[in-house]
């Protein structure tokens, strides 16, 4: 990954190994609210990936709008899911 942080664009398949690793890496298994979950996924990124916090956020935001990291809602409580990496899902 580390030829990636030139600013190129990240192939999807690179997308959904970096999403499988943020679900994998995140802190804790679930957070009260969307925002705590996504800060989490923001900073489990950083970790796996030595990324700053400005690209790490942009490529969250990419994963979330490509289906490839989804954060689930289960009551109060938010799950983050990366259904690509070894499962195709749909909520």
């Amino acid at each position: 990954m580390h030829a990636q942080q030139t600013g190129e664009p990240l192939a999807n398949e690179d997308l959904q190994r970096l999403a499988h690793d943020v679900a994998e890496n995140a802190t804790q298994r679930s957070w009260t609210g969307y925002v705590p979950a996504k800060t989490a996924a923001r900073d489990a990124l950083m970790r796996v990936s030595s990324r700053s916090a400005l690209e790490a956020e942009k490529l969250v935001d990419t994963m979330e709008m490509r289906g490839l990291l989804k954060f689930h809602r289960v009551g109060p409580r938010c799950l983050i899911v990366a259904p690509g990496a070894g499962e195709a899902g749909r909520d």
